[in-house]
């Protein structure tokens, strides 16, 4: 039996251009990266690529940010982010050559249009985090797997699982594809009847069993560190189903939210349109992206699990999308459907330049201000004071664990009522969304209360953002 047809049918040379405008307006993410100040996760990346000892847990983001210091010999915001924003322009084009020989040309360079003008992927390309490198080797590996599905060729799938787990080692949330890529074949069987027709079953599991000898080791002292980090605890089952619910709500609304409802819509479409087309290709993506959504959503029950550990999906969703734009029985494209899901997100990423700073707090703006304004005797709390660390004393090295600014968490919340005993002034630096965080709503509520008796000195405000960024500064006398 020939191997399926890869390519779809073209319709002119038009996907050259919409491949243009993704590559030109990929490099949107070298704009301004030095301007934003870093935030807390930011800062732990620097702190964790400089402390020596054992091999980190994912360590391949922290040796890219390791070798970017050595060679610009400097910590600044610029340095952090460089190697971040290239993976994010290069997953931009590694989206279309993921996808264009199983959906065609045209669909695969609007996909990664999509991708381009993803506010999503524009934040992530520009912070100091190894999420972007992660989503281009899930790329590079997805596209090697989809193409030894299709043609079915095994050692095409052996290599593609192999570099879907090698992103696991950027960061350890590029896993979850490796389970959906070893089921999605034979789900595929189950589910249509479209599976592949020459390789064996028992070569998928051979392979799954491979991988979870290769991942499991690392991945369960990951899990087992995250779980002492960001874990919910519960006493009873119902309790834990509680939990599950809260859990599971806040990864549905987070993803929901960045990559946005028109993408989604538009992805359920594809979902829809590929069943009723029997198109192998939509099918299998649309598994794909149904088992890492439920393995988020299942970890969540167990840990505090945000849309930024799906963020792999993202070209995944994008092709789904796209699935309307080319016509089933007419040569034509529908631009006005990749118009109507692109402008959009386009707007919004300009809004991310232009008024929403980044669509991050004004950590450095704040921590400057009450530098310059404290005395000597002066104490400063403040939330992320990692990062008020890394901005008031740039030489220090141990960042995570702060002198310069006492850290205000829900685990301190101590901190303040010790010192109000104190004749010593003390500034605050508040950003209030984050009281959404604490669990413990009789100690927000006293913090609250001495917030109340101090004055408001300065507002660092971002304007048209998603979330609450503002930053405030107060002062006890």
């Amino acid at each position: 039996m020939p191997a399926p047809r890869l390519s779809a049918p073209e319709e002119g040379r038009a996907w050259r251009w919409v491949l243009a405008a993704a590559l030109v307006g990929g490099l949107a993410v070298f704009l301004r990266l030095g301007d934003w100040g870093l935030w807390i996760d930011e800062v732990h990346t620097l702190h964790d690529a400089r402390a020596p000892g054992p091999l980190p847990r994912y360590p391949l983001g922290y040796w890219a940010t390791e070798l970017a210091i050595r060679l610009l010999g400097r910590t600044d915001e610029l340095t952090l982010r460089l190697v971040p924003a290239l993976f994010g322009w290069l997953a931009v084009g590694a989206t279309f050559w993921a996808f264009a020989p199983a959906a065609g040309r045209t669909r695969a360079a609007a996909a990664a249009l999509l991708v381009a003008a993803s506010t999503w992927h524009l934040f992530w390309a520009q912070n100091a985090r190894s999420y972007s490198m992660a989503q281009f080797l899930a790329l590079a590996g997805g596209g090697a797997w989809l193409r030894g599905l299709l043609q079915e060729r095994a050692w095409l799938l052996v290599a593609g699982l192999v570099l879907a787990a090698l992103a696991g080692f950027a960061h350890p949330s590029a896993a979850l594809l490796v389970p959906a890529l070893v089921l999605a074949p034979l789900l595929l069987s189950l589910v249509s009847g479209m599976g592949p027709s020459r390789l064996p079953r028992w070569l998928f599991l051979l392979l799954g069993a491979g991988c979870a000898l290769l991942l499991g080791v690392w991945g369960l002292d990951v899990w087992r560190r995250y779980r002492e980090a960001k874990g919910t605890w519960w006493q009873d089952w119902g309790e834990l189903g509680e939990r599950a619910v809260r859990g599971a709500q806040h990864f549905a609304l987070t993803s929901g939210w960045h990559m946005t409802p028109w993408l989604l819509a538009g992805a359920a479409l594809g979902a829809w349109l590929g069943w009723r087309r029997r198109s192998r290709l939509d099918v299998v993506v649309t598994l794909v992206c149904v088992q890492v959504a439920l393995l988020a959503m299942c970890a969540s029950a167990f840990v505090v699990v945000s849309a930024q550990y799906v963020f792999a999906l993202l070209p995944w969703v994008a092709v789904l999308a796209t699935a309307p734009l080319v016509r089933e029985r007419e040569r034509g494209v529908r631009w006005w459907y990749l118009a109507l899901l692109a402008v959009p997100m386009a707007a919004d990423s300009w809004l991310y330049f232009a008024v929403r700073h980044g669509d991050r707090p004004r950590w450095r703006e704040a921590y400057a201000y009450v530098w310059e304004e404290r005395g000597p005797l002066d104490l400063v709390v403040g939330m992320s004071a990692v990062v008020g660390e890394y901005y008031l004393a740039p030489q220090k090295s141990e960042l995570r664990q702060p002198e310069a600014v006492a850290h205000l968490t829900p685990y301190t919340t101590f901190v303040p009522s010790q010192w109000a005993r104190h004749e010593r002034r003390t500034w605050f630096v508040i950003h209030r969304e984050s009281f959404e965080d604490w669990w413990d709503q009789k100690e927000r509520r006293d913090l609250e209360r001495m917030l109340e008796q101090c004055r408001l000195v300065k507002e660092f405000r971002v304007r048209l953002t998603p979330r609450d960024r503002d930053v405030q500064v107060y002062v006890r006398e």
